[in-house]
């Protein structure tokens, strides 16, 4: 009987098969804590199905010879910050294929952004699913990623129907992957998005809601400038106005340290 060979696990998100994907997206929001978490999710990074007996019976003999902890060293990477930067495959609507923007929000508007930050922030605060599906109704769109069409909020409610299918494991993978590039863009964008001044290491609710509400009047008060009227601003490539946005932070701490 062949070992299970720990080196076949993943080594990052991205690399995560999207059938496991979907399946640690529901463990990791499932309440699931402590030891019963860390088995699920070995057995989910291994493949094991509920009928593959003989290759439950190599782990059982694995965990037997290996203390859990550190066969865990082979999956650190699930237990840090959520480096997810691609979305799950097209989805299928009613015979058309749906797309989601390219890796890393790469091709997302700051309009995008702006809205996708505030969705995003409501499913954290209330754990209500269909904040998810409208977020997945902004990142998707009926058409091929170089085709990907301005958008327009007045259509979000009819792409959210258009969605009504999706199940919790997919809009849950697709809450990942958003985090992931969240995590990405404030990591590259630190001037933008800088950590808290406390003591406490994770950003608290009323702060997000402040970086997210400040997103919508940067951008209405950077209208008229260098990106041009309010809907072609509302429409500039995310990395680009957040580029030109750190630039003028940093123009204005310089002119603050000079005064």
């Amino acid at each position: 009987m062949k070992a299970i060979h720990l080196n076949n696990i993943p080594t990052s998100w991205n690399t995560i098969p999207e059938k496991q994907l979907l399946k640690i997206a529901k463990l990791l929001f499932s309440g699931t804590t402590h030891k019963a978490f860390d088995l699920k999710l070995l057995l989910l990074l291994i493949n094991v199905k509920w009928w593959q007996f003989a290759k439950k019976g190599k782990l059982n003999l694995l965990l037997k010879n290996r203390i859990l902890g550190d066969i865990k060293k082979h999956y650190a990477f699930m237990y840090e910050s959520c480096t997810l930067t691609t979305c799950i495959s097209p989805l299928k609507v009613k015979g058309t294929q749906w797309h989601s923007c390219d890796d890393r929000l790469s091709n997302f508007s700051i309009g995008e952004f702006s809205v996708t930050e505030d969705l995003f922030l409501q499913w954290h605060n209330t754990q209500n699913i269909e904040y998810l599906r409208f977020l997945a109704a902004v990142i998707y769109q009926p058409c091929d990623a170089l085709e990907r069409k301005h958008f327009e909020k007045k259509y979000l409610n009819a792409n959210y129907k258009q969605l009504k299918k999706l199940n919790t494991k997919q809009l849950l993978a697709i809450g990942l992957a958003y985090q992931g590039c969240k995590t990405h863009i404030a990591k590259t964008y630190k001037h933008v998005f800088p950590k808290p001044k406390t003591k406490e290491t994770t950003t608290t609710k009323t702060e997000v809601q402040k970086l997210t509400n400040g997103l919508a009047k940067v951008t209405l008060q950077m209208a008229g400038g260098k990106f041009g009227a309010y809907n072609e601003t509302n429409n500039t490539n995310v990395y680009v106005f957040l580029d030109e946005l750190t630039e003028q932070i940093k123009q204005q701490e310089d002119a603050k340290r000079k005064s």
